[in-house]
């Protein structure tokens, strides 16, 4: 991918500025990979550490993606990821990211159903996590809730 295309991509096309991202992560070494990967790409990264200081940052500021872990302490992803859904005013959508060590069987409609629009899996991987981020804000009158799937390495 061209560096043209990944800065295009990281800019809010209708605002010409970086987009922000909200990463809620207590992991020290996936917040870590995460913020490395997306400043490269020139986005703004906001950082929680848990669900209650990200619902906070979320009703206070203006985002236009959010990752977020789906196990942490003091309120797990899911929960995080209802209650945003019932801040933000109705016709906006902003695109969450659930990011997981691994999947049990229901998780998938778990994810969805809670109003999640992706989910990556630990370890993240930069062509995954751009594959992601193209899909949910290259065209976001049609997002489509997929999930992407880390490929295996068999």
């Amino acid at each position: 991918m061209s560096a043209g295309r990944i800065k295009a991509a990281s800019e809010n096309p209708q605002r010409g500025k970086p987009l922000r991202v909200l990463i809620v992560e207590d992991d020290p070494v996936t917040r870590r990979m995460l913020c490395t990967l997306l400043e490269k790409q020139g986005y703004v990264i906001v950082l929680a550490n848990h669900g209650p200081e990200a619902l906070a940052r979320y009703q206070a500021e203006r985002f236009d993606l959010v990752f977020t872990d789906a196990q942490m302490p003091k309120m797990d992803g899911l929960t995080l990821t209802a209650a945003l859904r019932k801040v933000r005013p109705s016709g906006t959508h902003v695109p969450i990211v659930g990011v997981s060590g691994h999947l049990e069987e229901g998780d998938r409609e778990r994810f969805l159903a809670v109003g999640m629009d992706g989910l990556l899996l630990k370890p993240i991987f930069r062509s995954v996590l751009t594959a992601e981020i193209e899909r949910l804000l290259g065209n976001p009158g049609r997002i489509k809730k997929l999930f992407v799937r880390r490929k295996s390495s068999a």
